[in-house]
C-alpha cells in the first residue's frame, strides 16, 4: 500500500518545502441519520485537549505573567500608550438594545452541550437550510428555527479509519462549490506514533445523509514519526480544499506549520485524494510561521489567502505585523505559494483573567489569528491582545484588522474592549452588504463570563465597532479550559451572520449557544463618542 511518500520529490522554496501528496486509500461511506445517537450519562472523565504553544511551558508562564504587569510600575511602553489613545473603549449593554448598536437579533438558541472534551472549540458553518455546529467531541445539525436534527459524535462518524484515536480541533465548512458540507478533525493514535487528518465530505446539501470519510496521514515526510497536529485550519474554494495545521513533537515541542492542498477531483466520488503538502513555512524573517489559517470567503477568488500573526515574541511577548499567504492552484504544476509582511501597530500576548477566586481564571491564549474572513476584497481578522484602559492593571481586548489583499496594506485596525473587564475569544463574518459581525467573551470580577456581539458597516467611521450587546450571560463563573475562538459564519444569499460562543452552564460544565444577527434597515453609524 502506498504511503503517499514513495519516489515524491521534494521541492524547497524561500518560504516552504513542497511536495505531492496522495492519500492511501478510497474513501469510506457512511450515514449520519444511521450513526447511532450517544448521549454519555452519569459521571464523567473529562478529557482536556491540551493549547499547543510555539514557546515552552516555562517561558508561557512568564510571557503571561508579565503581561498582568501595571503600567504605573514601569515607564509606559508605546504600545501602552496606544492601546490608550487609539483603543476604542466599548460602551456595552447587558440588554439587548439593538436601537443604540444598529444590530438586530432575529434568532437565538442552545448549541451542543458539554461533552467529555474541554474546551468546546466552537466551531459553525451555514448552508441554505441547515446549520452545522461542532465542538470537540460532537457536532450536530439544526434548522434555521433551532430545531435539532442530529447530533452525533465525532468518534462514531470516523469510526472505521483507526482504532480508538483521540479526535480533537474540529472545523467545519459549507461547500458552496459543491454544494455540501465538509468536517475536518485531528486525529492521533493513542500511542503517539501516528496522526492523521481526518477528513468527512457530505454526499450532497443534507448534512443528515451520505458521508465520505477519509484518513490522511498527517506527516508531510515519511521519516517525521511521531508528530502530532493542532490548531487545524479548514476552507474550500473553487480549486481545491485547504488543511493548515502546528505540528508538534510527542514531547509537545512546536516542530513546524503545515498546509495541505487537495485538489477536487475525486472529493465527491470518494475516490483517492490528491494534492500537495508544503511544511517548515516561514516568515519572511526566516522565523518558523505559527497559526496559519486559511481565509473564509462567500465568493471565488483568484487564490486562497491565508493568514498569520508573527511569532518570535521577545521576553514581554511583543510582536509586530501579520503574514498574508496566497496559494495559486495550476494544472500539472505545484502551486504557487506567496507570502507579504503586513505591517501592524505592535501587540503583545494578552494577560489571562484572574479574579480573586483561582479557581474561576481564564486562559485567554495567546496572539494567534482567528479564521480570517474574505469578501469585497478585503480580508478581516481578529486576535486576542493586551491592552490598557488607565487603570493599575492590563486586560485583554480584541485587535481586528480589515486588509487590502491585492496591495498588501491594512485598512482598517483596531484595539476594543472596556475597562475592568477582559475581552477575548473572537471570531467574525460578514454578510453579502460587506457589514463585519464579530462574536467574543467577555468578563470581569462582577460579572461572570458572557457571549457579546458587536459589529460595523463600510460607513460607519474608520477603526471603529459599535456598541456590544449582550447575546448570553454565564449564571457562574467561568471555571475551566476556555476556548480561543468563538465562531461566526455567513452565506453568500443570506443577510444573516450566525454566531456561536461558550459559557459557563453550572461551576463544571460548558454549553454553547447559538445567534442569528443582522443589521436594522438603513441603521445610522454611531454618533462619535464623547
Amino acid at each position: 500500500m502506498s504511503n503517499g511518500f514513495d519516489r515524491q520529490e521534494i521541492l524547497v522554496t524561500p518560504e516552504a518545502k513542497c511536495r505531492r501528496f496522495s492519500g492511501a486509500t478510497r474513501a469510506r461511506s457512511v450515514n449520519a441519520s444511521r450513526l447511532m445517537a450517544r448521549r454519555q450519562v452519569g459521571l464523567k472523565q473529562i478529557r482536556q485537549i491540551p493549547l499547543g504553544l510555539s514557546e515552552n511551558s516555562a517561558e508561557w508562564m512568564r510571557i503571561k505573567e508579565r503581561a498582568i504587569s501595571s503600567p504605573t510600575s514601569q515607564e509606559p511602553t508605546s504600545e501602552d500608550k496606544r492601546g490608550l489613545e487609539a483603543g476604542q473603549q466599548d460602551r456595552h449593554h447587558f440588554e439587548r438594545r439593538s436601537l443604540v448598536s444598529g444590530l438586530r437579533l432575529r434568532a437565538d438558541f442552545a448549541g451542543l452541550d458539554d461533552t467529555s472534551f474541554a474546551p468546546p472549540d466552537c466551531q459553525l458553518a451555514i448552508g441554505p437550510a441547515h446549520l452545522l455546529a461542532a465542538v470537540n467531541g460532537a457536532w450536530a445539525v439544526f434548522d434555521k428555527s433551532g430545531r435539532q436534527l442530529l447530533r452525533r459524535t465525532f468518534e462514531d462518524l470516523f469510526e472505521n479509519l483507526a482504532v480508538h484515536p483521540l479526535l480533537y480541533r474540529p472545523r467545519v465548512v459549507y461547500d458552496a462549490h459543491r454544494r455540501g458540507w465538509l468536517i475536518g478533525i485531528c486525529a492521533v493514535s493513542l500511542d503517539l506514533k501516528h496522526s492523521w487528518f481526518f477528513l468527512a465530505a457530505s454526499a450532497g446539501p443534507d448534512p443528515t445523509g451520505d458521508w465520505w470519510i477519509w484518513a490522511l496521514d498527517a506527516r508531510s515526510d515519511a521519516s517525521m514519526g511521531g508528530f502530532r497536529p493542532d490548531a487545524l485550519g479548514l476552507a474550500a474554494d473553487a480549486a481545491g480544499i485547504y488543511l493548515t495545521a502546528n505540528m508538534f513533537t510527542a514531547h509537545g515541542e512546536f516542530a513546524y506549520a503545515q498546509l495541505r492542498v487537495l485538489t477536487r477531483k475525486d472529493l465527491g466520488s470518494g475516490g483517492v485524494l490528491h494534492g500537495w503538502d508544503f511544511w517548515q513555512i516561514r516568515n519572511p524573517d526566516g522565523t518558523p510561521a505559527f497559526g496559519l489559517q486559511p481565509a473564509f470567503h462567500l465568493r471565488s477568488t483568484d487564490g486562497q489567502y491565508l493568514l498569520n500573526a508573527m511569532t518570535g515574541a521577545a521576553g514581554d511577548g511583543e510582536m509586530q505585523g501579520l503574514v498574508l499567504w496566497q496559494v495559486v492552484l495550476r494544472a500539472r504544476q505545484a502551486p504557487e505559494l506567496a507570502r507579504k509582511l503586513i505591517t501592524t501597530p505592535p501587540y503583545r500576548v494578552p494577560p489571562n483573567f484572574l479574579p480573586s477566586k483561582p479557581s474561576e481564571g481564564i486562559e485567554t491564549g495567546d496572539a494567534r489569528l482567528c479564521q480570517p474572513v474574505y469578501g469585497h476584497g478585503r480580508l478581516w481578522v481578529a486576535q486576542t491582545v493586551r491592552a490598557n484602559w488607565g487603570e493599575n492593571r492590563n486586560r485583554a481586548a480584541i485587535q481586528w484588522f480589515e486588509i487590502n489583499p491585492k496591495t498588501g496594506f491594512g485598512i482598517q485596525c483596531g484595539t476594543y474592549g472596556a475597562p475592568g473587564y477582559h475581552y477575548f475569544c473572537p471570531a467574525l463574518a460578514i454578510d453579502p452588504a460587506g457589514d463585519l459581525i464579530m462574536v467574543f467573551n467577555r468578563a470581569s470580577e462582577k460579572d461572570p463570563p458572557s457571549i457579546a456581539y458587536t459589529g460595523r458597516r463600510p460607513e460607519d467611521r474608520p477603526n471603529q465597532l459599535r456598541e456590544s450587546i449582550e447575546l448570553l450571560q454565564s449564571s457562574v463563573p467561568g471555571s475551566g479550559p476556555w476556548s480561543l475562538h468563538s465562531a461566526a459564519c455567513g452565506a453568500p444569499d443570506e443577510p444573516l451572520v450566525w454566531i456561536m460562543g461558550q459559557y459557563a452552564a453550572t461551576e463544571s460544565d460548558w454549553a454553547t449557544w447559538i445567534g442569528g444577527i443582522d443589521f436594522l434597515p438603513e441603521s445610522a453609524p454611531p454618533a462619535p463618542p464623547l
